[in-house]
């Protein structure tokens, strides 16, 4: 048949479905999607004793078929997910169909439409069994899923003792990122976290590893990153590291070592941004819940935002760069409220509060009376008591209970009380009916963490920090006095070892392949103006020295001048700065001048190297336009 697209095609498949009644009885196990199944099965003829349907969650309601043809079927999926949308689809139409059709013939039919899955069709009926066990992220990694989506309810059961990179999660603010007007784009992000994927890629850790990126607002962000990965990284090393871009729904159900998240948004403007809050039907939650878990051993967060100034409390986007500045301290939180609760019940509602962000205190001592949850929002609070069978059930208890709340609210104490009948029943509208509760006492969610469970300095991030600096500064040099962009070709081409990032050589010939990214918010396809190219260079270090080491350039203005005798001097200190792995700006081809930057904990050795090579330089506190305005030593090459 193959692709099902010629002359024949519709007859071989009516013969394929004939002949499938056969074939189904010779092998025992079939391994299919529900579109192929449902092509090439036939329901009054095949059938199986059990059905396994896999991502219930992302199957809308034309899946229903599948269910004719088992005897039994197990259900595999999570709501908390990425869901259909219902992109495109005549919501009238659909609503007029249901009502001549299934209108009071099936139960719940007003819960069939574009938007319901095949796994919340049959939460109607039967009662979920959750699997609490994970294996495959870090236990920092899924823990914001964990906080977000499940109560903490998850336990992660990874070992991290063989995993050789650290940390697990990373917090990167892009200082100048900017998202596009009118554009779900910023091209700072993604320029940022292509260079940081490239410095990851040479460093021995990730040898070996996958890597992603996902965009959390929109597809145009992604769009944008994996036209940077095509024009700067070998096709070869694409595949071969498997990296994949695109939405959260891109990756629903796949995984990689190494995952990178764009935010896109910036702030400009004097208040926060407008809150993000879950979306309709949760599909911003969804989506953030599965962008977050997709990484096995590394998460980044690449973003724009000063999330003090720039979100509201509440908004998702302040929940994830709150959670991956200090992933630690929330672990802590759980285990606190796991340590401190007195029942399975009490314990349920307070990781279900600390998850919503709740400051919370347990076993409040009032006197002689003791309160189960107390809930604080800035000098406020109020009482939750847990009414469960073993500790309040009874006339004598209940009678207690009572009395024991009037004394208390004689002295101005406030009081919500929760069944275990009713949480257990509906776990998750008990709760809502709890914050809306709090809400109406003037209780919100208030940022309480332990400041001391941050990661210890990682040397690892630092080389991937600096060797990302390194790779956007040659993306972007720019002349102090001209201000030309001078476009820099290197690209990670694959070895059978590791791969270390060598610039181009700029020759005459190959200054017409030019990429501006500086100058347009969209990027543009490389022209070639001319046959002949320096071929990109890439160089295998000895397995004694695996650091990428940047080598100088040799010519860095875009005229046809000839090369600058400057360009001979200071090559002594650019060996040392080398050797050294310090960080530096190679700007003798138009000034003169190699900028140094001040890196924390560093002054005296870099001073030391500079000052050891003989030539003239001085610090400058206040940088200059090459270093963004940072501290650095000016070293004069001529």
């Amino acid at each position: 048949i193959g692709r099902g697209t010629g002359r024949n095609a519709p007859e071989l498949k009516k013969q394929a479905r004939m002949l499938m009644a056969e074939c189904q009885a010779a092998v025992p196990a079939w391994i299919m999607t529900i579109n192929a199944a449902m092509e090439n099965l036939n329901p009054a003829s095949n059938s199986f004793d059990v059905i396994i349907i896999d991502e219930a969650s992302q199957s809308d309601i034309s899946a229903l078929g599948i269910l004719y043809m088992a005897k039994k079927i197990i259900i595999v999926g999570d709501d908390k997910q990425v869901s259909p949308m219902a992109v495109g689809i005549d919501i009238d139409k659909m609503n007029a169909l249901r009502d001549m059709y299934i209108k009071g013939i099936i139960p719940g039919w007003h819960l069939y439409d574009a938007k319901t899955s095949l796994y919340d069709i049959a939460a109607t009926t039967f009662q979920p069994l959750m699997l609490k066990e994970h294996f495959r992220c870090h236990p920092d990694i899924i823990g914001y899923s964990n906080k977000l989506s499940y109560d903490f309810k998850i336990k992660p059961l990874r070992d991290t003792g063989n995993c050789p990179i650290s940390p697990p999660v990373v917090n990167f603010r892009v200082s100048d990122g900017a998202r596009s007007d009118r554009q779900k784009t910023n091209l700072k992000e993604a320029e940022t976290i292509v260079a940081l994927m490239m410095a990851c890629i040479e460093q021995k850790e990730y040898q070996g590893m996958t890597f992603g990126a996902i965009t959390l607002l929109g597809d145009e962000q992604a769009q944008i990153i994996q036209q940077i990965i095509l024009q700067r990284i070998d096709p070869i090393v694409i595949e071969q590291r498997g990296i994949l871009c695109g939405n959260a729904s891109h990756f629903q159900g796949d995984e990689r070592n190494v995952v990178f998240l764009s935010l896109v948004d910036n702030n400009e403007g004097e208040g926060p941004l407008r809150m993000a809050g879950e979306g309709a039907d949760q599909s911003r939650k969804q989506r953030y819940n599965v962008a977050a878990s997709r990484a096995k051993d590394q998460l980044w967060v690449v973003h724009s935002l000063d999330y003090t100034r720039d979100l509201q409390a509440g908004d998702l986007r302040r929940d994830l760069l709150e959670y991956t500045e200090n992933p630690k301290a929330f672990t802590v939180l759980a285990e606190n409220v796991e340590a401190a609760a007195e029942s399975p019940f009490e314990e349920a509602v307070a990781k279900s509060l600390v998850a919503s962000g709740y400051h919370i205190v347990q076993q409040w001592s009032v006197g002689a009376y003791r309160i189960d949850i107390v809930v604080l929002y800035q000098g406020d609070k109020v009482a939750i008591e847990c009414d469960g069978e073993k500790f309040h059930s009874g006339e004598e208890k209940i009678r207690a209970d009572m009395e024991r709340q009037t004394i208390l609210e004689r002295i101005k104490w406030r009081f919500i009380r929760i069944r275990g009948s009713e949480y257990y029943r509906d776990p998750d509208n008990t709760m809502e009916r709890v914050k809306r509760d709090l809400a109406t006492f003037g209780i919100f969610p208030e940022k309480v963490t332990d400041e001391q469970t941050n990661y210890p300095t990682s040397d690892l991030l630092e080389r991937v920090k600096i060797r990302a600096a390194q790779i956007l500064d040659k993306w972007h040099i720019e002349n102090e006095e001209l201000g030309v962009v001078v476009p820099d070709d290197s690209i990670i081409k694959f070895l059978p070892e590791q791969p270390v990032l060598v610039p181009v050589n700029e020759t005459d010939s190959c200054k017409q392949m030019t990429l501006l990214f500086s100058q347009s918010p969209t990027i543009q396809k490389a022209t070639a103006r001319s046959t002949k190219a320096t071929p990109r260079q890439v160089k295998n270090r000895s397995s004694k020295n695996t650091q990428s080491v940047v080598e100088p350039i040799t010519r860095a203005k875009t005229g046809g001048a000839k090369d600058s005798p400057s360009l001979s001097k200071g090559l002594a200190l650019i060996e040392m700065l080398n050797s050294a792995q310090i960080y530096y700006i190679d700007n003798r081809g138009q000034s003169g001048i190699i900028w140094v930057p001040l890196v924390d904990d560093g002054k005296e050795r870099i001073e030391g190297i500079i000052s050891g090579c003989g030539l003239k330089y001085s610090f400058e506190k206040r940088g200059a336009k090459a270093t963004d305005n940072k501290p650095a030593w000016r070293v004069m090459s001529d």
